[in-house]
């Protein structure tokens, strides 16, 4: 399996984003910027986003094989 996104890591879970939104704390848009990569989260949020996702830090947000 390849390294999931946010997005796809939620839609595997069945969450919407409006849920994982609420969640998190956070409105839709935040959500909406992160799974697009026009923002990225705070380091605590990423953490608390591996977490409900239930995967590690590094699969969502360790440097990407390509980005090295």
């Amino acid at each position: 399996m390849g390294v999931p996104s946010i997005r796809h890591a939620r839609e595997e879970l069945g969450i919407t984003a409006q849920e994982f939104s609420q969640l998190l704390g956070v409105t839709p848009s935040a959500v909406s910027y992160w799974e697009t990569g026009a923002r990225h989260p705070k380091l605590r949020m990423q953490h608390r986003i591996a977490g409900i996702l239930g995967v590690t830090w590094h699969e969502l947000f360790g440097q990407r094989e390509d980005a090295a």
